[in-house]
Protein backbone atom coordinates (compact mmCIF):
# COMPACT_ATOMS: atom_id res chain seq x y z
CA UNK A 1 0.00 0.00 0.00
CA UNK A 2 1.46 3.49 -1.09
CA UNK A 3 1.39 5.40 2.25
CA UNK A 4 1.55 8.87 0.84
CA UNK A 5 -2.04 8.16 -0.45
CA UNK A 6 -4.95 8.68 1.29
CA UNK A 7 -6.73 5.94 3.35
CA UNK A 8 -9.64 4.49 4.52
CA UNK A 9 -9.49 4.51 7.96
CA UNK A 10 -12.05 4.24 10.91
CA UNK A 11 -12.31 7.75 13.01
CA UNK A 12 -13.94 7.92 16.05
CA UNK A 13 -16.99 10.14 15.93
CA UNK A 14 -18.03 12.03 19.55
CA UNK A 15 -21.37 10.42 21.05
CA UNK A 16 -23.15 10.22 24.34
CA UNK A 17 -24.58 6.83 24.74
CA UNK A 18 -27.22 7.53 27.86
CA UNK A 19 -28.03 3.89 27.70
CA UNK A 20 -26.15 3.05 31.06
CA UNK A 21 -29.72 1.44 32.77
CA UNK A 22 -31.82 0.63 29.09
CA UNK A 23 -32.76 2.36 26.37
CA UNK A 24 -36.16 2.68 24.92
CA UNK A 25 -36.59 2.10 21.46
CA UNK A 26 -37.89 5.38 20.69
CA UNK A 27 -34.39 6.69 22.19
CA UNK A 28 -32.74 3.67 20.28
CA UNK A 29 -34.53 5.35 16.62
CA UNK A 30 -33.51 8.57 17.87
CA UNK A 31 -30.13 7.86 18.04
CA UNK A 32 -29.79 6.04 15.41
CA UNK A 33 -31.07 8.60 13.18
CA UNK A 34 -28.44 11.29 14.93
CA UNK A 35 -25.82 8.56 14.42
CA UNK A 36 -26.74 8.80 10.82
CA UNK A 37 -26.31 12.43 10.25
CA UNK A 38 -23.15 11.83 12.14
CA UNK A 39 -22.07 9.82 9.11
CA UNK A 40 -21.52 7.07 11.36
CA UNK A 41 -20.63 3.72 9.99
CA UNK A 42 -20.13 1.19 12.77
CA UNK A 43 -20.82 0.71 16.28
CA UNK A 44 -18.19 -0.80 18.53
CA UNK A 45 -19.62 -3.00 21.86
CA UNK A 46 -17.31 -4.20 23.85
CA UNK A 47 -17.45 -5.30 27.68
CA UNK A 48 -14.42 -5.11 30.11
CA UNK A 49 -14.11 -5.85 33.92
CA UNK A 50 -12.55 -3.58 36.25
CA UNK A 51 -11.83 -4.58 40.03
CA UNK A 52 -14.53 -7.40 40.14
CA UNK A 53 -17.16 -4.71 37.99
CA UNK A 54 -18.48 -5.61 34.76
CA UNK A 55 -18.77 -2.49 32.23
CA UNK A 56 -19.74 -1.80 28.87
CA UNK A 57 -17.76 0.48 26.11
CA UNK A 58 -20.15 1.79 23.05
CA UNK A 59 -18.16 3.97 20.43
CA UNK A 60 -19.19 5.26 17.53
CA UNK A 61 -17.14 5.00 14.61
CA UNK A 62 -17.12 6.81 10.83
CA UNK A 63 -15.18 4.34 8.65
CA UNK A 64 -14.07 7.12 5.60
CA UNK A 65 -11.64 8.65 3.81
CA UNK A 66 -8.81 10.68 5.37
CA UNK A 67 -9.07 14.29 5.01
CA UNK A 68 -5.81 16.43 3.59
CA UNK A 69 -5.38 17.36 7.21
CA UNK A 70 -5.77 13.78 9.05
CA UNK A 71 -3.26 12.58 6.41
CA UNK A 72 -0.66 15.32 6.18
CA UNK A 73 -1.05 14.35 10.29
CA UNK A 74 -0.47 10.14 9.55
CA UNK A 75 2.46 11.41 6.87
CA UNK A 76 4.06 13.47 9.89
CA UNK A 77 3.89 10.57 12.39
CA UNK A 78 5.44 7.95 10.12
CA UNK A 79 8.49 10.78 9.47
CA UNK A 80 8.88 10.87 13.21
CA UNK A 81 8.76 7.32 13.79
CA UNK A 82 10.92 6.71 10.85
CA UNK A 83 13.51 9.42 12.34
CA UNK A 84 13.44 8.16 15.61
CA UNK A 85 14.01 4.37 13.91
CA UNK A 86 17.40 5.98 12.24
CA UNK A 87 19.06 7.39 15.26
CA UNK A 88 18.17 4.26 17.36
CA UNK A 89 19.77 2.36 14.50
CA UNK A 90 22.71 4.74 14.34
CA UNK A 91 23.39 4.63 18.13
CA UNK A 92 23.05 0.47 17.69
CA UNK A 93 25.54 0.56 15.09
CA UNK A 94 28.26 2.59 16.70
CA UNK A 95 27.93 0.74 19.89
CA UNK A 96 28.96 -2.32 17.56
CA UNK A 97 31.21 -0.66 15.68
CA UNK A 98 32.98 0.32 18.83
CA UNK A 99 32.96 -2.91 20.52
CA UNK A 100 34.06 -4.52 17.69
CA UNK A 101 36.83 -2.14 17.08
CA UNK A 102 37.98 -3.22 20.44
CA UNK A 103 38.39 -6.59 19.71
CA UNK A 104 40.57 -6.46 16.99
CA UNK A 105 42.98 -5.00 18.64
Amino acid sequence: MNENKKQIRNFPVKFYFDWTYGVTLNQLKKDIEELEKLNVTEINIESYEEYGDSYISIEAVSNREETDKEQQERLNKLKNIKKRQEKWELAQLRKLQEKYKNNEQ
